[in-house]
């Protein structure tokens, strides 16, 4: 039997490559081999006892012996599936990108973002980016531009999404469960300012943080949440973040590393949220999945025009006070179809390859 191996060291890579890793080792045709390490563990102890409880056979190891011993892992394994391929995302401080480019170790790449650097847009002057991945598997088709900016003829299959919160929920702090319950909505905005450059300038940051605020002063009902990508605090941006909030009782910031909601996923905040204000991201296949109804912030993505976006004071009104949006979510069930059936058609891509055509039944 042939095996496939996944090195997870951060959610990231849990978030990314789990759910088809325990889907492959659901359907048996595949041995799955899984090593967790010590910073996920450290920030996520609920990845124990999903994995653990996996048909997967998974190590938890030290920093050592995910970055080093693994190399002997990755040498005996058929494949190596991963949310960054070891030549478009290569780390020179990373082992095993180094063995993976120098061994020609076959690597099956997964998607993990829905607006992603060298897959789906790249930088001016940028060179197509070449994988080492001959199988990538993608959660849409790409259009002839985003196409372009990857070299050479992988094989680039359409799988839909696949990526799905496995975690149990996450108690609520009380204090944090009173201020929900004292709340009419709660209002989740995921900003990625400072975190994306290329996309996001100051100008744009000063404008939507004006209009939040403006938000947020004239409805003290509404307790707002404010997250920047993952968590992260950037400090050249957070002058203007805590100008934002300055002030203001009804409005929680979503920090990784301290107050209510620290090393909170983001599963974790969707889940006390009613409403989800976000840039073009992730965030918006997390939300919609979950049935939340989701607006955009600085939209320059046309596959999302199906989402209002806000860009003025009567636009964010009107989505505030609005229902449910059902024509959004069918549109995104079209788009990226079933999870469960996604998993399966990902699975069926990766046994195909890993042992050709008609060898799977």
């Amino acid at each position: 039997m042939k095996e496939i191996l996944g090195i997870l060291p951060h959610m990231p890579a849990f978030d990314s490559c789990f759910p088809l890793l325990d889907r492959l080792a659901r359907r048996g045709n595949l041995r799955v081999s899984v090593i967790t390490g010590p910073r996920i563990r450290a920030t996520e102890p609920r990845v124990v006892a999903v994995a653990d409880a996996s048909p997967v056979a998974v190590q938890h190891r030290s920093l050592l012996g995910t970055e080093l011993w693994s190399l002997a892992d990755m040498a005996r394994a058929d494949a190596v599936l991963t949310h960054a391929d070891p030549r478009a995302y290569f780390k020179a401080g990373r082992p095993r990108d180094i063995f993976a480019r120098l061994s020609g170790k076959r690597t099956v790449f997964v998607q993990h973002g829905l607006v992603q650097y060298r897959l789906n847009y790249a930088q001016d002057g940028d060179a197509p980016t070449r994988y080492q991945a001959r199988l990538m598997l993608v959660w849409r088709d790409l259009t002839a531009d985003e196409r372009a900016v990857i070299a050479g003829t992988p094989d680039i299959r359409t799988v839909g999404l696949v990526k799905r919160n496995l975690l149990p929920p996450r108690p609520v702090p009380p204090e944090l469960a009173q201020r929900i319950a004292a709340a009419r909505k709660v209002v989740l905005v995921c900003h990625n300012y400072g975190h994306d450059h290329l996309l996001y300038d100051d100008a744009q940051r000063d404008r939507a943080f004006g209009l939040l605020r403006a938000t947020m002063q004239a409805r003290p009902d509404v307790l707002f949440i404010i997250r920047a990508h993952r968590g992260r605090k950037l400090p050249a941006h957070q002058g203007a973040v805590s100008a934002l909030v300055a002030g203001l009782p009804n409005v929680v910031l979503s920090d990784r590393h301290e107050g209510y909601l620290k090393f909170a996923g983001i599963d974790d905040v969707l889940a006390i949220s009613d409403r989800v204000l976000t840039h073009p991201s992730t965030v918006v296949l997390d939300a919609l999945s979950q049935g939340k109804p989701v607006a955009v912030l600085d939209n320059h993505r046309p596959d999302l025009a199906f989402l209002p976006e806000i860009a003025s004071h009567g636009d964010m009104a009107a989505w505030l006070d609005g229902g449910a949006d059902a024509p959004a979510l069918a549109e995104f069930t079209r788009r990226y179809g079933h999870v469960d059936a996604n998993l399966d058609r990902a699975a069926e891509a990766v046994e195909t390859h890993l042992y050709g055509p008609g060898q799977v039944s």
